[in-house]
């Protein structure tokens, strides 16, 4: 116990004390709190984190409806533990934004409370070690519930309340996981990274949707700016990364006759700032910067800074098919600039260097991903690609047209030079194939954990991309179901079992089945035309030919590149909602394990 003479002689020094009186003490007296809280025992909330964790353990406890202390604690558990994973990813990302603002503006004002790698690196941890006391509580649950179930069937007792009653009044010496044990309630103002009250109740997250919590990715950056900027979260830790394969992908991407002047003035390569050391994922977000060649062309016209008006260049007449207008009416802008820059598929750059990244991890498993092109306008190729073909078109240094079969391809740059001649462009269908996959990624258990509509999605995302097809849809919808699904069969030597055919694209329930995935993005010709539409002038509501940017005049291949980087990235999402991992090995004992199941099935 502090004597009273030490205690007046503290606070005699505590009077003395002004604080930090260097620019360099007073820098790091301000990320004081950021950091004590970030390192404290219990990590900091806020009212968004006290928001989540109500919602989520609303949701839970109305879903599953527990009966007894011991099931409503877990659901509390998993509740916080969801709540804990969304403050620190938020958190960190706030981080990780503001230290590249800092590399790129060191003198910005409101940046010097950044507390450091080191912090960021605390918040993974938090995010990772929630997530694992989640599912660990998931697990317990589940556990919990079928041992109530499996002594009901063993009394024969049909009401599950007496049951119930009897394991809560158990003493602590009967053999019970801990956290199964009954714990004390905490007061009702608890924060929800401490212990939450149980009274208090919220939306239930899906698997689905924490494993896209966990494993996602977002792109910044503008078509004309400085350069385009992505960070993806999630990845394990110990996964070879190598550079020159991202950058073969960009490569791919910027290829295919039929495309505009920009491509001959970008080389796209990407640059790796965060998140990978000594060729490895090192577990933190993974940040990418792409730069843009083409903005010394545009530092007077798109400045960051206020900038002289007589520079900026206004989009007042909107394209037909563009973002132009309907962006410019949402966001209340006198033009459609700001619109085009952000809604240029310049922007799928990012994507193709985060799909590489996924790419790379889903390599570690035998799977691989490609793409291809059907068709150009009315010209198709009438028959199925098998994988060989596809995967020969792929190391090819140079690129027309992205089709397997010669003939074709010629019969489609045709088809794209008449586009050329008359002003116009075209579109087509390009079609991703992905081998190696194990049967089970994905769900039927719920809408959004469905795998086919997440692909869907994904490539519907895809600007220009209008629709999307697994395996023969199309064609099935015209037939009669003996002729559509795909027969079961079974091979004794291998222990398998496999199909007479994949009319499915490899989807079934949303699951894959083990065969090839197939999908096809249908792209409707590109809206900037050469040879522009009818339209109405921004200013003078008058009517007006529709701007012209230089642009593309068929971008089919580049589309299927694009494409195979969105369904690595949800692929790679569905491997690790399944397996799990903060290491590569960690997850490959887990799949080895999971494959040896199905092979003993």
């Amino acid at each position: 116990m502090t004597s009273a003479a030490l205690a007046l002689a503290a606070r005699t020094n505590g009077a003395k004390s002004r604080g930090p009186k260097t620019p360099e003490g007073k820098r790091r007296s301000a990320a004081n709190s950021a950091k004590h809280g970030l390192y404290g025992k219990t990590p900091p909330t806020d009212p968004e984190c006290e928001a989540d964790y109500q919602r989520l353990r609303s949701a839970m406890i109305t879903k599953h409806e527990p009966a007894g202390p011991v099931e409503t604690n877990l659901i509390d558990t998993i509740a916080r533990a969801s709540a804990r994973q969304l403050w620190a990813i938020r958190t960190s990302d706030r981080y990780l934004y503001e230290a590249i603002e800092r590399q790129s503006n060191p003198g910005a004002p409101g940046l010097a409370k950044h507390p450091g790698r080191s912090a960021i690196q605390l918040l993974h941890r938090i995010e990772t070690r929630s997530f694992r006391e989640e599912w660990q509580a998931r697990a317990q649950l589940d556990q919990f519930r079928r041992r109530t179930q499996t002594e009901m069937q063993e009394r024969t007792v049909s009401p599950a309340e007496p049951i119930r009653e009897k394991l809560r009044n158990e003493p602590d010496s009967v053999r019970r996981p801990r956290a199964c044990r009954p714990r004390a309630t905490a007061p009702a103002a608890a924060s929800p990274l401490s212990n939450p009250p149980l009274a208090q109740t919220p939306a239930f997250l899906s698997t689905w949707k924490i494993a896209s919590i966990m494993f996602r990715f977002e792109t910044a950056g503008e078509s004309h700016g400085e350069c385009l900027v992505a960070t993806l979260t999630g990845l394990p830790a110990g996964i070879p990364i190598a550079p020159d394969a991202i950058n073969r992908e960009l490569w791919r991407r910027q290829q295919g006759f039929g495309r505009g002047g920009r491509m001959k003035i970008e080389t796209d390569r990407v640059s790796i700032v965060a998140g990978v050391r000594h060729g490895r994922t090192i577990g933190s977000p993974v940040a990418m910067i792409i730069a843009n060649a083409d903005w010394k062309n545009w530092t007077e016209s798109l400045p960051v800074e206020a900038g002289d008006p007589a520079h900026h260049k206004p989009v007042s007449r909107p394209r037909p098919g563009h973002a132009d207008l309907a962006g410019a009416l949402k966001y209340n802008f006198p033009d459609a600039r700001y619109i085009l820059e952000r809604a240029s598929a310049r922007e799928t750059t990012a994507r193709v260097a985060v799909g590489g990244m996924a790419k790379q991890f889903l390599a570690s498993f035998g799977i691989e991903i490609l793409s291809h092109v059907i068709a150009v306008g009315s010209c198709r190729l009438e028959r199925t690609a098998v994988w060989e073909e596809i995967a020969e078109l792929s190391r090819k240094t140079e690129v027309l047209l992205g089709c397997v079969d010669p003939a074709t391809e010629q019969r489609m740059k045709a088809v794209v030079d008449e586009a050329y001649r008359t002003g116009d462009t075209v579109g087509g269908i390009f079609e991703i194939v992905a081998r190696g996959l194990p049967p089970g990624l994905g769900s039927h258990i719920t809408w959004d954990s469905r795998l086919d509509g997440r692909l869907a999605q994904a490539i519907v995302s895809m600007q220009a991309v209008k629709g999307v097809e697994i395996g023969f849809a199309e064609e099935g919808s015209q037939s009669f179901g003996s002729k559509v699904q795909d027969t079961i069969h079974y091979d004794r030597g291998d222990r398998r079992f496999f199909r007479g055919d994949n009319r499915a694209g490899g989807l079934e329930g949303g699951m894959t089945n083990g065969q090839e995935l197939r999908v096809r993005g249908f792209l409707k010709p590109i809206s900037t035309l050469r040879r522009p539409l009818e339209s109405v002038d921004l200013e003078t509501r008058e009517p007006a030919k529709a701007a012209y940017e230089r642009s593309d005049v068929c971008v089919v291949p580049a589309a299927g590149v694009i494409g195979e980087a969105m369904v690595a990235i949800v692929l790679a999402g569905a491997m690790l909602e399944k397996f799990g991992g903060d290491s590569l090995d960690e997850t490959r004992r887990n799949y080895a394990g999971y494959l040896e199941q199905v092979r003993n099935f």
